[in-house]
This record gives C-alpha cells, sequence and structure tokens, in this order.
C-alpha cells in the first residue's frame, strides 16, 4: 500500500470517527428534517386526474364535402378545406380564452376553478376558499371575484390536451383538487365543443342556403342552376346531420371516469427526500464546521 493510499484510509477513517462521535446530533437533525416533512406532506392537498380519449367525427361527409367545394368553385364560391386541420382547430377552440368564458359563465363552475381550498372525500364535496366564494349562498365576496385572465391561467393549468401522431387520437386530461369536478369538467369541455363546432357549421350552411336561393332567383342559365340546386341539397343534408349526430365534432373512445386514486403529491416521497436531505446536511455541518474550526485554531497557535 502506496503513501496516498494510507492517507486516503486515515481520511476516511478520520471522517467516520467524527461522524461517530457526532451522531447524537446528525439523529437530531434527521428526526427534525423527517418530522417537519411529515408534517409538510400532510399539509399538502391531494391532485385528482382524470382523462378520456377522443377521436374526431367526420360530420360532413368526405364525399360531400369534396362535391361542396367542386361545385362552389365552378361558380366562383370558395369555400376552403376546413376538414384538413380539424383536430388542430378542435384544440386550439378548447384552448381559447373565447371557449372558456363560454363554459364558465357559471359562478359555480368559475368558482370551482379559481376558489377551491380542499375536497371532503367523505361527503365529495368541494370546500372552497370562504375569502373569495360564499358557498352557502352561491355568491362572491364584495371585490374578491378573480379576474377573467387568473381564472384562464388556472383553467389552462388544470387541463391538458395532446393529438396522438400515430392514431390521430385527442387525449383530454384534466387534474384537479377534486375527483368529480375533474371528470365533470373534462364532459363539460366534450358537450360544449361539440355544440360549439354544430352552431357555426349550421350558422354557415344558412347563410348559404340564403345566398344560393337569392343566386337561383336571379339566373336564367340551366347549368348554373342545377350546380346552384346541387349546393343546396348538400346544404341542407349538412343542417341534417348537425341535427341528427350528438357527437358532432368529438366522439368518446373512453370516457371520463371519477379517479379513485390521487395523481399527486407522493407524500411518501417526500418524507423520504426530506429525511435525505437532513441526513447529508447534518453530516456537511458537521464535517465543515469539524474542518474550518480545526483550521482557524491550528492559525491562531503560535
Amino acid at each position: 500500500m502506496n503513501s496516498e493510499e494510507k492517507i486516503h484510509e486515515v481520511d476516511l477513517i478520520e471522517i467516520f470517527k467524527l461522524l461517530w462521535s457526532k451522531k447524537y446530533f446528525i439523529t437530531i437533525i434527521v428526526a427534525v428534517s423527517a418530522f417537519f416533512s411529515y408534517f409538510y406532506a400532510v399539509s399538502l392537498v391531494n391532485y385528482f386526474q382524470s382523462d378520456a380519449l377522443l377521436e374526431v367525427v367526420d360530420s360532413s361527409n368526405e364525399t360531400n364535402t369534396s362535391r361542396l367545394s367542386g361545385y362552389a368553385s365552378m361558380i366562383g364560391m370558395d369555400i376552403g378545406d376546413k376538414e384538413s386541420n380539424k383536430s388542430d382547430l378542435v384544440l386550439a377552440t378548447i384552448k381559447s380564452k373565447d371557449f372558456f368564458k363560454l363554459i364558465s359563465q357559471d359562478d359555480l363552475m368559475y368558482a370551482k376553478i379559481v376558489a377551491t381550498k380542499d375536497f371532503d372525500m367523505d361527503s365529495s364535496k368541494i370546500i372552497f376558499n370562504k375569502s373569495i366564494y360564499n358557498s352557502s349562498n352561491n355568491q362572491w365576496v364584495e371585490n374578491k371575484k378573480p379576474s377573467f385572465l387568473t381564472a384562464f391561467k388556472k383553467y389552462k393549468n388544470i387541463i391538458n390536451i395532446g393529438i396522438s401522431k400515430d392514431t390521430g387520437f385527442i387525449t383530454i386530461t384534466a387534474e384537479h383538487i377534486s375527483p368529480v369536478f375533474a371528470k365533470e369538467l373534462i364532459d363539460v369541455i366534450i358537450r360544449e365543443i361539440n355544440i360549439v363546432f354544430r352552431k357555426k357549421d349550421l350558422d354557415e350552411s344558412t347563410r348559404a342556403l340564403g345566398y344560393l336561393e337569392e343566386k337561383i332567383q336571379n339566373t336564367n342559365i340551366l347549368e348554373i342552376k342545377n350546380l346552384m340546386n346541387n349546393l343546396v341539397s348538400i346544404n341542407l343534408e349538412k343542417q341534417m346531420m348537425s341535427d341528427i349526430n350528438k357527437d358532432y365534432i368529438l366522439s368518446y373512445i373512453e370516457n371520463a371516469y371519477i379517479p379513485e386514486n390521487k395523481s399527486r403529491p407522493s407524500k411518501p416521497l417526500i418524507c423520504i427526500l426530506g429525511t435525505l436531505a437532513g441526513f447529508i446536511l447534518s453530516i456537511l455541518i458537521v464535517i465543515i464546521r469539524h474542518y474550518v474550526f480545526n483550521k482557524k485554531i491550528n492559525e491562531a497557535t503560535p
């Protein structure tokens, strides 16, 4: 064994003896860290995550869409191709401020997003922050209602939306302190997005029908009349499908369910990490104090 190895071994033995001599101090620091870690973990609110798997519904038949586009171009109308980016449009709409404003018009829904404090598992009821929202009379405390932009930011933190590159399916997740509301919010989003797109298509087809009826009356060219009648027929079919289809733009592959287990935080992990941090900190304190103080003593000794 060379001299360097001997010095290294002596140093490790010296450090071990030092730590052993301070074992009570280390134990106290570790115990205090474990104590505070436990109570910190217990104080944290549990969050629950619900999710749903969906597919984009081709509510307007592709053949009819291409026919509609073809007929329209023949008479100088440009309706564009709105089908190719339908999934992106759905996601952008759900994440938009206008859509959030639509689904949060009810004060209780708004409060569930911005004024929640805890959740009572026994009664399955949300505990609201009383300084902001009075749940007994369903009213906001005067001048305490959070702003729309604050609520929108919380909404975007609650929901997460993604599209599978392989299948094109859409996954929507909602994380909230209430497992019941996590599922409820997903259901509201799906219901309202179907209503929004159905209404949009109905309005477009209604305007198109009005335009076509006026043009049909003002033209005497038989071929153009036939083309316009075809466009009328397709728009009428579009309106019929809008009335029939409940899942107009999004359809469930897998429904959202009320989660039974929390998604976060991991309280045992917090306790373990807190205790480990206390152990490492206590060792560092012992070693630093010992060598720094010894160095100062040696320097002060003539």
